[in-house]
């Protein structure tokens, strides 16, 4: 675990709570007897000690612990990675976007990619960039023409 701060304002308090919730659900005795921190940790593959920080809330988890994590808790590790406030849930959009591979991205594409939601914005940004193709294509075609002999 490394001190930093997090993506998401809170998310130092919120997850250590989310966490020992969790592990409660999923039947880890967290008491001072219960054996449940140690067996976690040996299920997730990390030290007892992470486990410890991680339910105190000292720092910010990294990636690969959180990776080791989320199998174990049942969840997506993009679903930890925003509840431990390493990154927002807008990056992790973002990052899920897939950028197409071979053929340039669709007006409607990126409007999805710029947050431009409402119905009518997305219309008004398509038709836009329409227009703007269609002038850029008519502005090559008269460029040939003028090279053609």
């Amino acid at each position: 675990m490394q001190q930093r701060t997090p993506a998401t304002p809170g998310a130092e308090d919120l997850f250590p709570q989310w966490l020992d919730s969790r592990l409660r659900e999923l039947g880890y005795d967290l008491g001072a007897r219960g054996g449940g921190r140690t067996r976690f940790a040996a299920d997730a593959g990390i030290s007892a000690s992470s486990v410890t920080r991680l339910l105190a809330g000292r720092g910010t988890p990294d990636a690969p612990l959180l990776a080791k994590i989320a199998p174990v808790l049942g969840v997506e590790l993009s679903t930890l990675l925003i509840k431990a406030g390493v990154v927002t849930a807008d990056e992790v959009s973002r990052a899920a976007t897939p950028q197409p591979e071979g053929r340039p991205i669709t007006p409607q594409e990126a409007a999805a990619q710029l947050g431009i939601e409402s119905e009518t914005a997305v219309a008004l940004f398509v038709s836009m960039v329409e227009t703007m193709q269609d002038q850029e294509a008519m502005r090559r075609d008269q460029e040939v023409r003028r090279m053609e002999p």
